[in-house]
C-alpha cells in the first residue's frame, strides 16, 4: 500500500466515522477490532489518525486500557498469590511494578490500546 493509498484510507474511515454522527468536538470511547477496519499502512496508528481526524482537535478519543500485570484485583493476580501466605502476598505486593503511562502495557484490549 502506498503512503497516497493509505491516506486515502484514512480519510475514508474518517468520512465513515462522520457518517455514523461523529462530529467535531465529540468524544468518543473506542474499542475497536483492527481486523474488521482493514489494513492501514500504519496500523493502529493510522486507525487513531482518522479517531483524531474525525474528532478534530476540539474533540477527545479515549481508549480503554487494562494493566492486569499490576493490578490488585484481576484473574491474573489472584491466580498468582493463591496459595500464598499473607507474608508471601505482601512481599509479592511490595515487588510489583508502579503504573508508568509510558511502559506498563494494555494488557488483552488489542494494538489500538496498547
Amino acid at each position: 500500500m502506498t503512503r497516497v493509498e493509505s491516506a486515502r484510507r484514512v480519510r475514508a474511515l474518517a468520512e465513515d466515522l462522520r457518517g455514523l454522527g461523529v462530529t467535531p468536538g465529540h468524544t468518543l470511547l473506542v474499542h475497536a477490532s483492527l481486523r474488521a477496519v482493514g489494513r492501514t499502512r500504519n496500523g493502529p496508528a493510522g486507525v487513531l489518525r482518522a479517531l483524531r481526524e474525525a474528532v478534530t482537535p476540539q474533540g477527545t478519543v479515549v481508549v480503554p486500557t487494562h494493566t492486569t500485570g499490576n493490578s490488585l484485583t484481576s484473574r491474573a493476580y489472584r491466580a498468582r498469590v493463591a496459595g500464598l501466605t499473607p507474608a508471601q502476598e505482601a512481599e509479592h505486593r511490595a515487588d510489583m511494578p508502579g503504573f508508568d503511562v509510558g511502559t506498563t502495557p494494555s494488557t488483552g484490549l488489542g494494538a489500538l490500546a496498547e
